[in-house]
């Protein structure tokens, strides 16, 4: 159990801690904090309009997991959300650090979404998900939702 002040604060590339969870995330053969990284230099996204947020999770001033909501691109103009680029530190897996972060990005989505969808292909993170309450889809370019 994780001991210690949990703070829930915005986060981009760059903030102090995120450059050693992107290394750990790459050498577990995760790229989407390298893709977030991308996005974010080429200005393509910057979790920047109406209801997006990019937020990290942090014990006692340690960077210890991120993720964020943007508009889901992929939904046809539907209005909903797409949780992305969500990642807990290795070691602090299974702590509440993860549920926590998620719990908060889920109440903030409901201010602006009707749902959050999510692509995964990690049978782990597909487990952690659907115990938070996301269901299985077969939509196109999502594997989860949640209805809000």
């Amino acid at each position: 159990m994780l001991a210690g002040d949990r703070i829930a604060h915005p986060v981009k590339p760059g903030a102090p801690g995120f450059d050693d969870l992107l290394s750990l995330s790459l050498a577990e053969g995760h790229d989407m904090l390298r893709k977030l990284v991308d996005e974010w230099a080429s200005a393509t996204n910057r979790f920047d309009s109406t209801g997006e947020c990019y937020l990290g999770a942090s014990v006692d001033g340690v960077l210890l997991a991120v993720g964020g909501l943007n508009r889901d691109n992929y939904d046809g103009g539907t209005g909903l959300a797409r949780l992305r680029h969500f990642y807990v530190h290795p070691d602090f897996r299974r702590e509440g650090l993860g549920y926590g972060l998620l719990n908060i990005l889920i109440f903030s989505a409901r201010l602006h979404f009707p749902a959050i969808r999510l692509r995964t292909g990690n049978p782990v993170a597909a487990s952690f998900y659907e115990a938070q309450g996301f269901d299985r889809t077969d939509e196109p370019f999502a594997t989860h939702r949640l209805k809000l």
